[in-house]
C-alpha cells in the first residue's frame, strides 16, 4: 500500500512537471529560432573534405543561394534542389530541417545521377566548383517537357538553321539590364538575375573606341557554356586531369571549360526534351574578359574578343617576394608580348602586344591562387607563399572603363591617373580600395569565404573560413568537416588562401 502511494506521488510529480514545461517552457518555434542561423558542420564520407569545404564557401554566398531559389527546388533529387537544401541546412535557414553535423549525401547522389563519379582519391575543390557550375547550368536550362524521339527529330528537320540560335532575353529583363539607374541593393534575387551576365563567345566583338555593348553581352549570356568538341568525344572523369588543373604553362586560366572529365554517363536512358525554357538566367559566378592585340609594325588594333569565365586563376610569379592579391591581379592584366603573329592589316608577321581587362564583373567573384608547380625533376610541388588579400576588394583598376569616364575628374584626381597609381608598387598597394569603392561602387567586392589547403601537392586537407548567416554575417567561422568554431577576421586574413570568394553589393557596417 505504501509503495502504491509513493508510485502515485512520483507519477503526479512527473505530470505536474511536464505540464509546467508545456505551458511555461519554450515553445517549439522559439527553440527552432535559437538554432536558426547557426553554422552546421558536414560529415566526411572519406576524403570528401573538398566537397564539404566548397559547400561551406557557397553557403556564405547569398546571391548564389538566391540564384538557386530563382530556379526552384520542386525536384528535391535534382542537383539544384539537393544543393539548395544542403546550403540552407548548413546555414541554419532551412524552414524545417536542422542537423549538426549534416550529411551532404544528396549532393553526391545528384552528381552521380548527372554522370559525375567521384573517385576515392583526393580531389581538387577548385575543379569541383566548375563541375558544379557546369552541371547546374545544364540543369537550369534543361527543357521542361519530355517529348518523343520522332517529335524531336521532326522539330529539328523542320526548323530553319537560322532560327536555331540561343534564345534572347525577354524585353523586360533586357530593359532592366540597360537601366542606368539600376539599384543593386533592391534585392539579392533581383541582383543575382541582373548582374551576372557575360558575352557568349570569342566571336563577340566591338572596336577599341567603343565601350562593350551591354545589350550584346546580355543577349549572349543566355546560352550555356559550350564544351569544345574534342572534349565532348572523350570519356570524362574528375581526376584524369588533376595534375594539370593549375595550367601552369598559361598566364591566364579563367574559363569554365577546363579539363573536366566525366568517368561515364552510366546506363541511363536517352531522353529527348521539348518546349525549351525561354529565359535562361546565368549563375552569379559568370563574368567576361575582353582582350585586344596591337600590331608593333603598323599599330593596328584587332577587334576586341570576349571570353566567359566562372573563376579567375592567378599563378604565383617565379620570383618569391612579399605578394598581395593586387600584385597577382596586376600581373594577370599586364600587357603580354606575343611573337610570330600575322597582322590582319599590314599582313606582316611580327610582334603583337595583348591586353586583357574585365569587361563584365560577376555578382560573385571566385579567385583561385594556383599554388602547384613542376620542379625540374618532373615532380609536382606546392608553393606555400603567403598572399595578402583584402576584406574589401575594388576591381576598378582591372576593369574596362568607358571612354567617357577615362578622363573624368574626381575629388581624388583624374580617373586615368588614379587607375595608374592604384597598381601596386614594390609589393604595396598605393591606393585604397575604399577610395575606389567611393568612385566605382559597382566594382567593390566584399570577402565572403576563404578556402585553405593544408598538405602537399598530392594530398592534404581542405578547410574553409566563412562568414556567418543572417544576423551573424559580420562574424567569421572556421569550418573543417564537422568542426565549426568562431574566429577573428585577423586570423582569416593571415591564412594561405587557395580560393577566395567575394560578392558585389552594398557594403554593410561591421564587415
Amino acid at each position: 500500500m505504501e509503495n502504491d502511494r509513493i508510485l502515485m506521488a512520483v507519477v503526479t510529480g512527473a505530470v505536474v512537471t511536464l505540464g509546467a514545461f508545456v505551458f511555461w517552457g519554450p515553445s517549439g518555434s522559439s527553440r527552432l529560432r535559437q538554432r536558426r542561423g547557426q553554422i552546421a558542420g558536414l560529415h566526411n564520407f572519406g576524403r570528401t573534405c573538398f566537397l564539404n569545404t566548397l559547400l561551406q564557401a557557397l553557403s556564405a554566398c547569398p546571391q548564389f543561394i538566391a540564384w538557386l531559389q530563382l530556379h526552384g527546388a520542386s525536384d528535391k533529387k535534382s542537383l539544384i534542389g539537393s544543393l539548395l537544401n544542403t546550403l540552407e541546412v548548413v546555414n541554419g535557414t532551412h524552414p524545417t530541417l536542422r542537423s549538426d553535423p549534416y550529411s551532404p549525401g544528396a549532393v553526391i547522389r545528384a552528381l552521380n545521377n548527372l554522370g559525375w563519379v567521384i573517385p576515392p582519391e583526393d580531389q581538387d575543390c577548385h575543379e569541383l566548383l566548375h563541375v558544379l557550375l557546369t552541371s547546374l547550368e545544364e540543369e537550369a536550362v534543361r527543357p521542361k517537357k519530355i517529348g518523343c524521339l520522332s517529335d524531336a527529330l521532326g522539330d529539328v528537320m523542320n526548323t530553319p538553321t537560322s532560327s536555331m540560335g540561343p534564345p534572347r532575353p525577354s524585353s523586360a529583363m533586357l530593359s532592366d539590364f540597360l537601366k542606368s539607374d539600376y539599384d543593386e541593393s533592391t534585392s539579392l534575387m533581383r541582383q543575382a538575375r541582373s548582374e551576372a551576365h557575360t558575352p557568349d563567345s570569342p566571336h563577340s566583338v566591338c572596336t577599341d573606341d567603343e565601350p562593350p555593348d551591354d545589350q550584346m553581352l546580355d543577349q549572349a549570356i543566355m546560352s550555356p557554356m559550350v564544351m569544345p568538341e574534342y572534349r565532348k568525344s572523350r570519356i570524362r572523369n574528375l581526376h584524369s586531369h588533376q595534375g594539370n588543373s593549375d595550367n601552369i604553362g598559361s598566364k591566364r586560366n579563367s574559363l569554365s571549360c577546363r579539363s573536366l572529365e566525366r568517368l561515364s554517363r552510366g546506363p541511363g536512358r536517352v531522353s529527348v526534351y521539348g518546349e525549351k525554357s525561354q529565359i535562361q538566367i546565368p549563375h552569379p559566378f559568370r563574368g567576361a574578359q575582353s582582350s585586344q592585340m596591337i600590331c608593333s609594325n603598323c599599330s593596328f588594333k584587332s577587334v576586341v574578343r570576349y571570353d566567359k569565365f566562372d573563376s579567375v586563376s592567378l599563378p604565383l610569379p617565379e620570383i618569391r617576394r612579399p605578394l598581395s592579391l593586387a600584385n597577382l591581379m596586376s600581373e594577370y592584366i599586364a600587357t603580354e608580348n606575343l611573337t610570330g603573329v600575322t597582322c590582319e592589316s599590314c599582313e606582316a608577321t611580327c610582334d603583337h602586344s595583348k591586353s586583357v581587362t574585365f569587361a563584365k564583373l560577376p555578382a560573385c567573384l571566385c579567385i583561385h591562387i594556383s599554388r602547384n608547380t613542376w620542379l625540374p625533376s618532373g615532380k609536382e610541388s606546392k608553393r606555400q607563399d603567403y598572399v595578402s588579400f583584402p576584406e574589401s576588394l575594388s576591381m576598378a583598376p582591372y576593369s574596362f572603363i568607358q571612354p567617357s569616364l577615362s578622363q573624368a575628374s574626381t575629388p581624388w584626381g583624374s580617373t586615368v591617373s588614379l587607375l595608374s597609381s592604384s597598381l601596386p608598387i614594390n609589393g604595396r598597394d598605393s591606393f585604397s580600395s575604399y577610395t575606389f569603392g567611393a568612385m566605382f561602387p559597382r566594382n567593390l567586392y566584399r570577402l565572403l569565404a576563404v578556402v585553405v589547403h593544408t598538405g602537399d601537392a598530392n594530398r592534404g586537407h581542405f578547410i574553409t573560413y566563412r562568414r556567418g548567416a543572417l544576423r551573424n554575417s559580420h562574424r567569421w567561422y572556421y569550418t573543417s568537416d564537422t568542426v565549426v568554431k568562431e574566429v577573428s577576421v585577423d586570423e582569416v586574413l593571415s591564412t594561405n588562401a587557395y580560393m577566395l570568394f567575394y560578392d558585389r553589393g552594398p557594403q554593410r557596417q561591421g564587415m
